[in-house]
């Protein structure tokens, strides 16, 4: 089994209405230093055989204003709030600079660590 370092994060994007019957998004979430980035690739849910180009976003540090994961029994949420509409545009169900990541169960100790060093960065920045 392939382990990931624990600065990139497997997510999911969960979708609504009918999109959500027909194409998935799925990417990786790095932290790069000075920037975010998301690699996301959106697919087809049936025979999961069709796929988009891979998209790649940069979200410079100074935008993230909350990077905050949610922990629960069936949920694990990592949500991410920008103060630029513009920079999460491109991403399905982001709404207003902010989107919501489902996090696997197996990936929630990884997620944790990473919300944690990038918190913890942020820190010594200030």
């Amino acid at each position: 089994m392939d382990t990931i370092s624990m600065n990139v994060l497997p997510f999911t994007i969960q979708c609504e209405g009918f999109y959500s019957l027909v194409a998935e998004c799925r990417g990786l979430l790095k932290d790069e230093g000075d920037h975010l980035t998301l690699e996301t690739q959106q697919q087809d849910v049936w025979f999961k055989v069709f796929k988009s180009a891979v998209q790649s976003i940069h979200i410079p540090i100074g935008e993230v204003v909350l990077l905050d994961l949610t922990d629960r029994l069936f949920c694990n949420n990592l949500v991410l709030q920008t103060t630029n509409v513009e920079l999460l545009n491109e991403l399905p169900a982001a709404s207003q600079g902010r989107v919501l990541f489902k996090i696997a169960r197996k990936d929630i100790e990884m997620a944790k660590l990473f919300v944690e060093d990038f918190h913890d960065r942020l820190a010594h920045l200030s």
